[in-house]
């Protein structure tokens, strides 16, 4: 196994000298415990984990302890919302699927009765009779062909 260290006493290479990545990395390494808030070259979402990180462990134990407790409820709250949101949109596609089997079953039952009513008017019955026995208007039926 390859290992390297480095000894971030011996980067001394300034704020405005960073060239690579590597270099902003010992940098900010090297001055995390000087600074109060993320320089702006910095304001990459990787370092701002980094800075977040580095502020949990600088923190006395009872703030880390409350820290964590809201984080609990924070993702305990986002869980709970998460369900609710998924049970929400399971709701939404049954009265979906169910609004749509009804709308099916009822036109079905037109087509047929529009079947029936034609076949009828083909055979000579009268439209009174028709309207009669399929519940179409006299108008829907005189539009049968």
């Amino acid at each position: 196994m390859f290992s390297n260290y480095i000894d971030l006493s011996k980067f001394v290479k300034k704020e405005a000298e960073l060239e690579t990545g590597l270099d902003i990395w010992l940098y900010s390494l090297k001055h995390l415990s000087e600074q109060d808030d993320i320089p702006a070259h910095l304001k990459q979402t990787i370092f701002e984990k980094l800075y977040d990180v580095a502020n949990y462990f600088n923190m006395p134990k009872e703030e880390q302890d409350m820290y964590n407790e809201s984080l609990k409820r924070k993702w305990d709250q986002e869980a709970v919302l998460a369900r609710k949101l998924e049970a929400g949109l399971e709701q939404g596609r049954e009265e979906g699927m169910k609004e749509g089997r009804e709308e099916g079953r009822e036109e079905g039952i037109q087509e047929g009765k529009l079947e029936v009513a034609l076949e009828m008017k083909k055979n000579g019955v009268p439209l009174q009779d028709i309207a009669k026995y399929t519940g179409l208007s006299l108008p829907e039926l005189e539009k049968l062909s």
